[in-house]
């Protein structure tokens, strides 16, 4: 009896992360930004991992540092959970710095920093079942800066 109940368990669990026929959407491309590019407010633009954007007429740097977790459900498979990666950024403007971490699925997905919000809208490239890990190196990150309110 209990290694029944026990069989039914695991093929209920392998069941939670089966291939599933339906990928996912892929985002219209972005505008990269080269080692220190000049970007426009409210204007989606990319980094790759150590790339940085300073916004036009607005002296606000954007940094993209690193993905220091990815536990993003890959590619063609089905999940219990979408999972997460954390994006780490640092923010700076007139000599000051401010570090932020934001998450793709989970709060927060963007930060407030002196007059500015910035939100990672998208990461690729997205995990896959046989892909194996992603090297830092091939991380793009998709930010859009906006002006709020003094």
């Amino acid at each position: 009896m209990m290694r029944a109940v026990l069989a039914v368990l695991c093929a209920a669990s392998l069941g939670a992360c089966s291939q599933d026929a339906t990928a996912p959407v892929q985002a219209p491309q972005v505008p990269s930004a080269s080692a220190s590019a000049s970007v426009s407010l409210d204007q989606p633009f990319e980094l790759r991992v150590g790339r940085s954007a300073t916004v036009a007429g607005e002296g606000l740097t954007v940094s993209f540092q690193a993905v220091p977790s990815d536990s993003r459900c890959p590619t063609g498979v089905q999940c219990v959970w979408a999972g997460n990666a954390v994006v780490q950024v640092v923010l700076s403007k007139d000599g000051k710095a401010f570090g932020a971490e934001l998450n793709t699925n989970l709060e927060p997905t963007s930060v407030d920093y002196l007059n500015y919000n910035v939100a990672l809208v998208s990461l690729t490239p997205y995990p896959t079942a046989n892909g194996g890990g992603i090297s830092q190196s091939q991380y793009r990150a998709t930010f859009v800066v906006t002006k709020t309110a003094p």
